[in-house]
């Protein structure tokens, strides 16, 4: 059985939204997860519930498509990170990075050394770094 639900408001017009799995997710754990004081507190609630979840999607459209411009897959990878930052205590990018490449989410082939995560997160810290504009079409 699986739920869409909502866990994190970054601002109001950013919402990363994950699919629940594991667990039967009844009323009374929804409103216990609900009643979690924070959004750190809630992921964790889940993770330790026996409860697994998976990237949806983005509200903001707009959001998800300047990470697109990044790399295709880095709207998945940092939701991702998201869960690992609040639910495996992982405090910092680098550990954040080596549980991205263990757990593989997005199921790359890595058997030859490829290094994708490190390569699209290395991506990502530039385009911050450099200040990630807000990238528009442009009329023609």
């Amino acid at each position: 059985m699986s739920k869409t639900v909502i866990l994190s408001k970054v601002k109001k017009a950013i919402t990363v939204t994950y699919k629940v799995t594991g667990n039967s997710l009844c009323a009374s754990a929804i409103s216990k997860i609900n009643d979690m004081r924070s959004i750190k507190h809630r992921i964790k609630g889940l993770c330790t519930g026996g409860y697994h979840l998976q990237y949806v999607y983005y509200t903001n459209l707009d959001l998800k498509n300047n990470l697109i411009m990044v790399d295709s897959f880095l709207p998945e990878i940092l939701a991702y990170a998201v869960i690992y930052y609040y639910c495996n205590g992982v405090l910092n990018m680098a550990d954040i990075l080596k549980q991205l490449i263990a757990l593989n989410p997005l199921q790359y082939n890595q058997s030859l050394g490829h290094k994708f995560y490190e390569r699209k997160i290395k991506s990502f810290l530039s385009e911050i770094v450099l200040g990630f504009t807000h990238f528009k079409r442009q009329q023609y």
